[in-house]
């Protein structure tokens, strides 16, 4: 975790332009159960171990894929032409804000694949195209994971031998 940290502030960077797409409402609304999200999976991580979670990554992935190849018959794409603004009852932006806690939390306790699961979790919302789901992708895995290495390294979970060089090799290549 520690060692791909570098990675999330230069996507960000690069898919900047794509966030002023993504309303500022939603961004805020889906950073905070990303951060939390975040948090909550790195301290459970640190509290339980990852042996048993391996199994379901493959599933998780899976369903994720699969989620992002039927957007296109789950999102309605409205008349109006205006993808900018989602259009989605209190109910479904309750859903949403759910469903990011959840990546996010398994993003903080685990983080492989978590692109494509935060990637099918925004899709859905219907955030516009996947330039901007992806660039808004980057915003929030990359909070979430940057909280998650703090608290792994609050907890004394990072092994500095390994992870500060890959890091900093990350920086210079």
């Amino acid at each position: 975790a520690f060692a791909l940290l570098t990675a999330y502030p230069a996507a960000v960077w690069r898919t900047r332009g794509e966030l002023t797409n993504v309303p500022r409402r939603w961004i805020w609304l889906l950073l905070i159960p990303s951060v939390l999200g975040g948090l909550l999976g790195a301290l459970l991580l640190s509290w339980s171990g990852d042996r048993n979670f391996v199994v379901l990554v493959p599933w998780l992935i899976l369903v994720a894929t699969l989620l992002l190849l039927l957007r296109p018959i789950l999102v309605s794409q409205g008349g109006s032409g205006d993808h900018r603004q989602p259009h989605l009852s209190p109910v479904l932006q309750a859903v949403a804000v759910i469903s990011v806690f959840l990546v996010a939390l398994y993003g903080g306790y685990f983080g492989a694949g978590i692109g494509i699961l935060m990637i099918s979790a925004l899709s859905l919302m219907g955030l516009g195209d996947i330039r901007s789901v992806v660039a808004l992708k980057n915003l929030l895995t990359g909070c979430l994971r940057g909280v998650a290495v703090v608290a792994l390294v609050a907890e004394g979970l990072v092994d500095w031998g390994y992870g500060l060089p890959m890091a900093v090799g990350g920086l210079v290549g």
